[in-house]
């Protein structure tokens, strides 16, 4: 574990992580010259919670398939989910209670959320215009595709990851046509 990322959530802790293979060496996600990946950290010991970590890994996996077919772009790449029974970090406190059930899910690390995006970043109404459009998009498609709603929204759930050449996203929206981000 590299240490805690993202806003505070009610449902999970991430972490930037880095997984090493047989030989000690750091294997994941390439980023500024670094192999590291992100983990979400959710504890389940209720039906409830077992059924928000359902429609979340669900939620994660259809994300995964609008990406995989070039429909939308907008969501992260999941790796592998892992269960953690007892999991127990004391550096990063990370403690599951006894008779519950940890999960993990592996993604791709973005470079950080709308929260740390804001307080970090000057921008005009035109990069600030460029996020939102593309976060809309996301949720455009969960709604419109899977006839589904996030039913968790907050700054911490709408992550960027930072490009090294400009890249022109396409949108197209049914029945409307198409939206260009250059």
């Amino acid at each position: 574990i590299l240490g805690s990322i993202g806003s505070e959530s009610v449902y999970g802790d991430a972490y930037a992580v880095c997984v090493r293979d047989k030989d000690d060496e750091c294997k994941g996600y390439w980023t500024r010259s670094a192999f590291h990946l992100a983990l979400k950290l959710q504890t389940v010991n209720t039906r409830l919670g077992a059924q928000k970590l359902w429609n979340e890994i669900h939620f994660l996996r259809y994300g995964q398939q609008m990406v995989e077919k070039d429909i939308c772009i907008n969501f992260p790449l999941v790796y592998k989910l892992v269960v953690m029974p007892n999991v127990v970090t004391a550096k990063h406190d990370i403690v599951s209670k006894k008779g519950s059930l940890t999960i993990g899910i592996l993604n791709e690390l973005a470079n950080g959320d709308f929260g740390h995006w804001i307080k970090h970043n000057t921008f005009g109404y035109n990069g600030l215009g460029k996020f939102l459009v593309q976060g809309f998009m996301a949720l455009y498609v969960v709604q419109h595709m899977w006839k589904s709603y996030h039913n968790d929204l907050h700054v911490g759930n709408f992550l960027y990851n930072d490009l090294e050449k400009p890249k022109r996203f396409v949108y197209d929206v049914v029945g409307k046509g198409r939206i260009v981000i250059d």
